[in-house]
């Protein structure tokens, strides 16, 4: 936000406060590498008279509205005035009152507008004049996929920030735009909370601050020289229904002290077929998962080696990638991920129903593995193929009954737009063309790779194509992610 000391001394305190949050917003979302979560941040007033919103627009500039007391909110000309017409306003208001009012205004605007919420109101605190302010998260579709991982984060930036606004600091353009909310405490206050609430059952658990250390002392803890690359589960009401689970007679805390005999236990669990469980912030046994996907049936944690580890969902799949001290937002959209590699691709004429379909079995796979999808695939795959280089095969419609079969050897599948497989198991080449990421392995490099190094015409001629790849931990990568050349 670009705002001269011209524009800012014009502004309201309400206005104020609005840019503030939205900036402090950003920050955060920017920290925790949350590329697809576009959010701006509504504040309302109630004032002695009624409730008053204020909105951000873009280019620093802030709308204002009336909310009149069927709960309709109305755009006035000027901010400057809070009441022109001395309307009749919305009174009694509360926090459900003004969720109430942003779910009717949300449902009353046209299809077109791409704005879904992403949290509930929140509550910043009162003014001096007896005001109270609220604060509303405005998130557009397309962004997160997780709407629980994001309400912690929204609340834990509002606790950061509520003394910025309550008591008017807002003096200069700098207070705005400068780092005025640390982003890795907002995000560890939001991933302590989370954790908690999923291990106790309550987000303000005395034990939460342990809660989180223990976990992170787990993920560095070696066994005999080794990583932890165990699973960590939090019980659920079938675990206790089966003869798969196998209970320890003394539960062990999960707090550090017990450090070493939980890394110990770790090795209990692995990848693919058992997981630790945890009850009530107890490990209290081993249970055999009997998903033939080899994934639990529930949430827990992943460990992923040394100082990484991940909070995982069974249906999201990671939702919070810890990685020694920052931490991060995983899977973000993944639907939105992949129309956007296709568009940044080049690839405007494709089946997204099938494409999506094909990557939401692939998560499943649990070694992980590449697909490949280009206008080329059948060409490419004899190429490969005359290459020794990919196992051709009869073209075939990749559905949820052939995705797993399919992907179940090293290598990548070959498919095109329209989701037919031509080969499998392809060893993908390309020279090296953009740098790659060293932090990542030979999968996710070698994919990069040949996208780049097809896409920029190094090879006989000029190939379209995206990368998905599915790792062992459950993350999901799309490539491209930005717009070639």
């Amino acid at each position: 936000m670009n705002i001269s000391e011209e524009e800012f001394d014009r502004l309201s305190l309400q206005e104020r406060s609005v840019l503030f949050l939205t900036n402090a917003a950003y920050q955060v979302l920017q920290y925790v590498r949350a590329g697809y979560v576009q959010v701006k941040v509504d504040v309302a007033f109630a004032n002695p008279d009624g409730l008053v919103v204020y909105s951000y627009n873009q280019d620093s500039e802030v709308n204002q509205y009336l909310v009149s007391p069927d709960g309709v909110p109305r755009a006035i000309d000027s901010t400057e005035e809070e009441n022109p017409d001395s309307d009749e306003l919305l009174q009694d208001v509360s926090k459900d009152t003004i969720n109430r009012v942003f779910r009717k205004w949300e449902a009353e605007e046209t299809e077109g507008y791409p704005r879904t919420m992403l949290s509930n109101v929140e509550y910043i605190g009162q003014f001096d004049s007896g005001v109270k302010a609220y604060a509303v998260a405005i998130g557009y579709s397309g962004g997160i996929t997780n709407k629980e991982v994001f309400q912690y984060l929204f609340k834990a930036l509002i606790r950061a920030t509520d003394a910025t606004v309550l008591r008017e600091r807002l003096k200069t353009p700098e207070d705005i735009e400068a780092n005025s909310v640390n982003p890795a405490a907002v995000m560890k206050d939001a991933a302590i909370r989370l954790l908690s609430s999923r291990f106790y059952g309550a987000e303000t658990d005395p034990r939460k601050d342990e809660l989180y250390e223990t976990l992170c002392l787990l993920s560095s803890a070696p066994y005999e020289k080794s990583q932890n690359k165990g699973r960590l589960g939090i019980a659920t009401p079938s675990v206790f229904k089966t003869d798969a689970m196998i209970q320890f007679t003394d539960p062990i805390e999960i707090n550090k002290e017990n450090v070493r005999v939980i890394r110990k236990l770790m090795e209990l669990s692995d990848r693919r077929n058992t997981i630790l469980i945890a009850d009530k912030g107890q490990v209290i046994g081993v249970y055999s998962v009997p998903d033939f996907r080899g994934k639990y049936s529930g949430t827990g944690v992943i460990f992923r080696g040394y100082g990484k580890w991940d909070l995982f969902s069974d249906k999201t799949g990671s939702i919070m990638s810890f990685d020694s001290v920052t931490i991060s937002l995983t899977n973000q959209s993944l639907v939105q991920r992949v129309k956007d590699g296709f568009k940044w691709a080049g690839i405007t004429k494709y089946d997204e129903k099938k494409i999506l379909a094909i990557v939401d079995q692939a998560r499943w796979q649990a070694h992980g593995t590449t697909i490949i999808v280009t206008d080329h695939a059948e060409s490419e795959s004899i190429r490969l193929e005359n290459a020794n280089r990919a196992i051709g095969i009869n073209p075939v419609e990749v559905d949820e009954k052939t995705i797993l079969s399919l992907s179940a050897i090293d290598g990548a599948m070959m498919i095109d737009p329209n989701g037919i497989c031509y080969a499998i198991g392809a060893i993908l080449d390309g020279a090296t063309v953009k740098t790659g990421n060293i932090a990542r392995g030979a999968r996710y490099n070698s994919a990069i790779t040949y996208v780049d190094y097809w896409a920029a015409g190094k090879g006989k001629e000029k190939i379209k194509a995206v990368a998905i790849i599915v790792s062992s931990d459950d993350t999901v990568d799309v490539y491209p992610m930005e717009k070639k050349g």
